[in-house]
């Protein structure tokens, strides 16, 4: 099988481990089976994207609603980047799940358009399938509706042409997409359960994502205790569906 490659966008050493080692195990891949370029510790080296069975974008707490003239020189750097990969990835129709802030800029790149969303919840938020995300291989063995651990401000609010919204939630019309056959995007971060969001919001508690309230982060940890991670499915089933396809056509 050929390698998977992920690409971190975050700037914090240890939560682009903590990433590496979440999509790794969800997906069942050995270390070597899952590469990792980090676009916020260097510029994009030369890929070449056809030696890997799938590309994975991770999230990051940078917004693209950060208007011009407020965007750091790295974020910048990083958005070119990032739109150099998600070119080669439609022109190419390469298999690719971009989650979060990886969403929204394919989304941007398709012509539709992000914005800010109301409210700024932070925890648990109840997401439906489509009738077409009922019969998406990657949304497979997830129920109609399950509640991830949200953390993100912005949203798809324009929709560009020919993508296909297989999970919304009331908050957010477009959690999960699908643009041609193999390339998804997933607005919430499926690797992230409550135990993660806890260790995340403590690294951006200058950011904004969670009340100024001293329980928050004590209930964030309760939650994470909960229930089970349906959500981590996702990572699973594009792993084994592009392992399988990539088996079947070479």
């Amino acid at each position: 099988m050929k390698p998977f490659l992920l690409l971190s966008l975050r700037p914090e050493e240890s939560l682009i481990r903590r990433e590496y080692e979440l999509f790794t195990s969800l997906g069942n891949l050995e270390p070597h089976e899952l590469e990792l370029v980090s676009l916020e510790v260097a510029p994009l080296p030369e890929l070449e994207l056809g030696a890997y069975s799938g590309l994975i974008i991770g999230g990051s707490p940078y917004r693209h609603t950060t208007p011009e003239g407020r965007r750091t020189p790295t974020q910048e750097r990083m958005d070119r980047d990032l739109n150099t990969v998600l070119t080669q990835v439609v022109e190419r129709d390469v298999p690719c799940l971009a989650t979060g802030y990886g969403l929204q800029a394919l989304v941007r790149l398709l012509g539709g358009e992000v914005s800010t969303l109301p409210e700024q919840p932070v925890g648990g938020e109840e997401i439906r399938l489509t009738a077409e995300g009922r019969q998406d291989p990657l949304l497979a063995d997830l129920p109609e509706t399950f509640t991830p651990f949200v953390a993100h401000h912005d949203g798809c609010t324009t929709l560009p042409d020919d993508v296909v919204v297989l999970a919304s939630s009331r908050r957010c019309p477009v959690q999960v997409m699908r643009y041609g056959t193999e390339i998804y995007g997933v607005q919430f971060n499926p690797e992230v359960d409550g135990a993660t969001l806890h260790d995340r919001l403590h690294a951006y508690e200058e950011a904004g994502f969670y009340p100024d309230d001293d329980s928050f982060l004590y209930r964030i940890a309760f939650a994470a205790s909960k229930g089970d991670h349906p959500a981590g499915r996702i990572i699973r089933n594009f792993v084994e569906h592009n392992a399988q396809l990539r088996s079947l056509t070479h």
